[in-house]
């Protein structure tokens, strides 16, 4: 039993990391592939470190729901926090913030920053899918059902491919890769959602 939970839960972690390196294979078949890589190598890690702390909203949610109306106070709760590291990160991107940031402190060239910095913009984005995605994933672990959580891994992954396919002919390199990622994201929540509706409603009022 404990292998059919787990095994699902090993598999997306993988896909995962695959997702990742999908988006790097890809940018760096494009024009500039020095550049696009390092803008968004820099944007990537930029919004990975100040939205980490929405990555324990799966664990909190298994620990503190149990009921309809403590899973709103904890999906409030995480939404109230996650207006923190949004805000930071759209100010640093959308501002002379992000040139001496990215410029200045970590010695990216002019043209490096410009694109980190609509690269950051638009990854700070994630984090509402994300926040869905993880409350989503902690009905399902609650509820000992693990593979819907790879299944929607699986479709972030193709989802993301296409998205790669159309999105440059729109966006810059390192930006197309960070909507590709959003995007994506936002897939694989929508179907988290789906699934984890009538665990949801199985929940007691009170």
């Amino acid at each position: 039993m404990a292998v059919l939970f787990f095994i699902p839960l090993i598999l997306t972690t993988e896909l995962h990391q695959l997702s990742h390196s999908l988006v790097h294979g890809f940018l760096a078949r494009l024009g500039d592939p020095t550049t696009t890589l390092a803008a968004f190598s820099i944007a990537f890690s930029f919004n990975t470190t100040f939205s980490g702390i929405m990555s324990v909203a799966t664990q909190a949610g298994m620990s503190y729901i149990t009921d309809k109306r403590s899973f709103w106070r904890v999906a409030r709760f995480y939404s109230y926090v996650a207006l923190a590291p949004f805000i930071f990160i759209e100010a640093v991107a959308l501002t002379p913030l992000g040139d001496w940031l990215f410029g200045t402190m970590m010695g990216a060239s002019v043209e490096t920053t410009r694109l980190a910095k609509a690269a950051s913009a638009v990854m700070g984005l994630w984090i509402a899918p994300n926040t869905a995605r993880n409350l989503a994933t902690a009905l399902c672990m609650m509820n000992r059902r693990t593979m819907p959580i790879s299944h929607a891994t699986m479709l972030r992954l193709v989802s993301q491919v296409l998205l790669l396919l159309v999105l440059p002919f729109w966006f810059e390199g390192a930006v197309a890769g960070a909507a590709s990622l959003v995007g994506c994201m936002t897939v694989e929540a929508l179907y988290l959602y789906w699934v984890a509706r009538p665990m949801y409603q199985a929940l007691p009022a009170f």
